[in-house]
């Protein structure tokens, strides 16, 4: 053990707390009696969101407490900023003897080993006997406060970040109602199929504008290794729901044989996803080829692929609501080839795609930057909270 550290379980430094959810026919939603924390539905971003309230609770939390899950998943770790009565999936720890945010840090890291226990087996939740005795790595009261300080700058920079990303994202969604609809600078409107939109506006039908194939992959099975490892990107359907609007990246390939069965599109192909994850769309930076559960749209000259993915995105609930239950659901060419879309100037087209494209610009740079900081936090718990870098106090 380091020098002035000890090795202590949970309940030498700690209350723990373990719930019980009071009687179904208590809870309601106007707020009569106390919040109520069941489990992992009921915590966001760390810290409590409550559901519902309970009129009879049995064991409570106070605010400031360390919430962990104690059902799948086991060992999420949170706040609570509530007092609250805890269900039985989750508990309340409360410090003694030791820095509550200190015990929180180590908890978070101590994460990775309950998931690494659930997975591949039937490992689905753990007992007070379980929690009272996770061995903790203690170093001395001024030590920890400063290890907590440290890792909770860090937190406290990824929270400014979320909230720069929540706000961006929020810009985005009312730019996009408004620009895909209103445009720029029009004061003169006209009633249409798809609504109020400018005067100097059209609607068109997709096939009108573009054309639209679909994805391609005869050989059946399709995971016949003797079709992969070539040279050429083929995607499926969970690539586009990843790529975040740009396919970039892929992970498979054709080869010659591969190619033989399916077909390539050009770099610029709007893709979108017409099984299982209806809707999601990405437009491709390098030819490429799909399967059939895709279907590729190239434009025409007078509609920029940008702008018509943004509308595109706009219509992901309605299309989902176009979809034929069947065993899956799905949309088809049919639907998509009358799909009516708005049809502004290329030019107005132009700086709308351009406008919301710079968000999506800001909104990969936070992105970017939280990884960063995340990664940083995950590098420090490592040091840190294993003393094998030491703080000075």
């Amino acid at each position: 053990m380091i020098e002035g550290w000890k090795k202590v379980t949970l309940d030498k430094i700690a209350n723990i707390n373990m719930g019980q959810s009071p009687p179904s026919s208590s809870y309601n939603e106007v707020g009569e009696g106390s919040y109520l924390i069941q489990g992992n539905a009921d915590i966001k971003n760390r810290k409590s969101l409550p559901r519902q309230w309970t009129s009879e609770p049995k064991k409570f939390c106070d605010i400031g407490d360390i919430l962990m899950t104690v059902r799948a998943p086991v060992g999420a770790i949170a706040k609570s900023i509530h007092k609250a009565c805890i269900g039985r999936g989750v508990c309340s720890i409360k410090a003694n003897n030791s820095d509550n945010e200190y015990l929180y840090q180590f908890l978070l890291s101590y994460e990775s080993k309950w998931k690494s226990l659930e997975q591949g087996s039937t490992f689905t939740a753990v007992n007070g006997t379980d929690i009272r005795g996770i061995k903790i790595p203690l170093p001395p009261l001024l030590e920890q406060q400063k290890i907590a300080n440290i890792l909770s700058t860090v937190d406290d920079k990824i929270e400014i970040i979320n909230q720069q990303i929540t706000e961006t994202q929020e810009l985005k969604k009312g730019l996009m109602q408004r620009l895909l609809s209103k445009g720029i600078g029009h004061t003169e409107f006209k009633d249409s199929t798809l609504g109020e939109i400018p005067v100097s506006w059209e609607v068109m039908k997709l096939e009108e504008v573009a054309e639209i194939s679909r994805g391609k992959f005869q050989h059946r099975p399709r995971n016949d290794p003797k079709f992969y490892g070539g040279e050429y990107p083929y995607v499926q359907t969970g690539d586009i729901a990843k790529s975040n609007g740009k396919i970039l990246k892929y992970s498979q390939s054709l080869n010659e044989l591969g190619l033989s069965v399916s077909r390539l599109f050009p770099k610029g192909t709007i893709v979108i996803t017409i099984a299982a994850n209806i809707g999601d769309t990405a437009i491709a930076q390098f030819e490429i080829a799909f399967p059939d559960s895709l279907i590729g749209i190239n434009v025409s000259e007078g509609l920029n692929n940008l702008f018509l993915r943004y509308f595109l995105v706009t219509q992901k609930n309605n299309l989902n609501k176009l979809s034929t239950v069947s065993a899956q659901k799905n949309i088809n060419l049919e639907t998509l080839k009358p799909y009516k879309i708005p049809f502004p100037p290329i030019e107005e087209q132009e700086k709308i795609a351009t406008i919301l494209s710079s968000v999506d610009e800001k909104l990969a740079v936070l992105s970017e930057k939280k990884t960063t900081y995340q990664e940083l936090k995950k590098g420090l718990m490592q040091q840190l909270l294993t003393g094998l870098v030491r703080v000075k106090v």
